[in-house]
Formats: C-alpha cells, structure tokens, sequence
C-alpha cells in the first residue's frame, strides 16, 4: 500500500485511530530493519567451525580454525559443519520469535515450544 493510499484510506477515522496506525507503521518498520540486520554465529563444540546465519537462513559466513585439518575424517567434519550451521539456524528463528512475539496472536506457539519442536528435527540431533 502506498502512503497516499494510506492517507486516503484513513481519511475520515477518528484522529486517535490516525495516530495508531502512524504508530504501527513505524513499529513495523523498525521490526523490518531488526529482522534484516539479524545473524547468529553458532560454534562448534570444540570451537574449530563457526558458522553465521542470516534472518533468511543463508550461510553469511563459515570459519574454519586449522585445527580442523589435523584430522583426515571428512564425513565427521561435514557433520560438525552441518551441525553448525543448524545452531546457528536454530538461533535465528528463536530470535525471529522474540522479535515478532508482540505481533503474533497467541495462539503461536511459545518459545519454549518452538525450541522443543526444532530440538526434536532429525537435523538437531547430533
């Protein structure tokens, strides 16, 4: 919706409903700005994979510590990559709720659950 749509779609409220909506739009917009700037980094446990995910769940950035190289296993490595990755994931979309929740009606589910509930996918378990 355009802002002149918007003004000419609020033409006629009352002023206090004008200033609801004017409040809105800003929250909202600052929740845009939020969400776009979001990125988790996820550490493997014995920190030689650090992975940072953006609010899309696109790979920002992998770091491998040389460490890594000392061993020539590379389905264990692949698997801790792999892991990684899905921390960190894991991380954005907790944030994601958090920013969202005043928003969300609640019947959404609670953190508590959504973290249940992505502890208890197939790529969560080690």
């Amino acid at each position: 919706m355009t802002e002149a749509m918007a003004t000419s779609a609020l033409s006629g409220l009352p002023r206090e409903y004008e200033q609801r909506y004017a409040q809105l739009q800003e929250e909202l917009l600052a929740l845009q700005k939020s969400i776009q700037e979001i990125a988790e980094t996820a550490y493997s446990p014995d920190r030689t994979v650090a992975a940072t995910v953006g609010a899309r769940g696109e790979l920002r950035d992998l770091q491998l510590d040389p460490r890594v190289y000392r061993t020539t296993d590379a389905k264990a490595l692949a698997a801790t990559i792999k892991q990684t990755i899905w921390d960190a994931s894991t991380a954005v979309t907790t944030r994601l709720v958090e920013l969202t929740r005043p928003l969300l009606p609640d019947s959404v589910m609670s953190e508590r659950e959504l973290e249940e509930t992505l502890r208890s996918r197939p790529e969560a378990r080690r």
